[in-house]
């Protein structure tokens, strides 16, 4: 709940704030799954030592493609599901998924 006592204009600058620091923090989770997909794909991560967190979660993959296919929008859908497929295929070839139970 906000402030009674704040102006309109004090109110409007909180609510940009609150959206500004939802979209970084939307876009730095972004960032997270494009560095893991991309280094699974090149191949292991640096050093070969693989931590629990370092794997890509399933709902990362789907994140990864949704937003994918989203930003593909000028390029034909079946190479970008091709491209996917392709890059899903590296990266389950060195074990970058996190196993289902």
């Amino acid at each position: 709940m906000t402030d009674p006592t704040l102006t309109d204009k004090q109110r409007l600058i909180l609510e940009k704030k609150a959206a500004s620091l939802v979209k970084a923090k939307e876009q730095e989770a972004w960032r997270r799954i494009v560095v893991k997909v991309i280094s699974w794909s090149d191949g292991l991560l640096s050093g070969g030592i693989v931590k629990v967190t370092d794997k890509i979660t399933p709902a990362e993959w789907k994140a990864y493609c949704t937003s994918t296919i989203k930003i593909n929008v000028n390029r034909d859908r079946k190479k970008v599901d091709a491209d996917l497929e392709d890059t899903r295929q590296k990266i389950a070839s060195f074990g970058g998924f996190e196993k289902k139970d």
